[in-house]
């Protein structure tokens, strides 16, 4: 589609949807494991409300991104090669991590994206030496994050085109009608997102589930 608000729409739909999709599946794992007295680690911490990218990372997919870092960042040298070559060990990794989701240059993209900002943020951080409001990270790296989820969920990349075409340089502005039901779904959507807490943290509260 090329209309704005029906991209724009369509890309916090999915938005949504991967996130209680991977929300819900990863909170049964656990669920179900510690009926065999199993322990999970956490594998999903509210990433939506996270500030940077970096933290993103430190909550979407846990233990994969545990993995890339313990079996490609870290055996490519991490950050102990100096500036340049850390950036490029960043985007190698997320490179690989589009490849693992799929044999698809869109999943590519998505993993590139992924690696470029970081390595914006540390360039930010680290060698800018600048800084911004919590909130303000927290929507910039929300708007990314969600454009980022283009690529990952097009089928091909003239879907993918299209939805940023209707996105960013829209022909079409037509509003949609109005839709009770979408709507109230998308307003409880963004209040379980930014403001309940997750599950990993209420489970923690319970004696059955804390560290010994």
């Amino acid at each position: 589609t090329t209309n704005f608000f029906d991209s724009w729409i369509s890309a916090f739909a999915y938005m949504f949807q991967i996130y209680f999709d991977f929300s819900g599946y990863c909170d049964m794992a656990i669920g179900i494991a510690l009926l065999f007295n199993i322990k999970l680690p956490v594998n999903f911490d509210a990433p939506y409300k996270s500030e940077n990218i970096t933290v993103f990372w430190r909550r979407w997919h846990i233990t994969l991104g545990r993995f890339l870092m313990s079996s490609v960042y870290i055996p490519l040298g991490g950050n102990r090669k100096g500036t340049f070559r850390t950036y490029c060990n960043l985007v190698i990794t997320f490179f690989i991590s589009g490849l693992w989701h799929g044999a698809s240059w869109l999943f590519v993209l998505w993993g590139m994206l992924h690696g470029a900002g970081l390595v914006i943020h540390r360039i930010w951080c680290k060698h800018l030496n600048c800084s911004m409001p919590k909130f303000l990270g927290r929507a910039i790296t929300f708007i990314f994050v969600l454009i980022a989820w283009v690529p990952f969920r097009a089928t091909n990349w003239s879907q993918a085109k299209g939805l940023y075409k209707g996105m960013f340089m829209p022909e079409k502005w037509n509003v949609p009608k109005f839709d009770l039901d979408n709507t109230l779904l998308f307003i409880a959507g963004f209040i379980i997102v930014f403001f309940f807490p997750s599950i990993s943290k209420v489970t923690q509260k319970f004696k059955f589930y804390k560290k010994k």
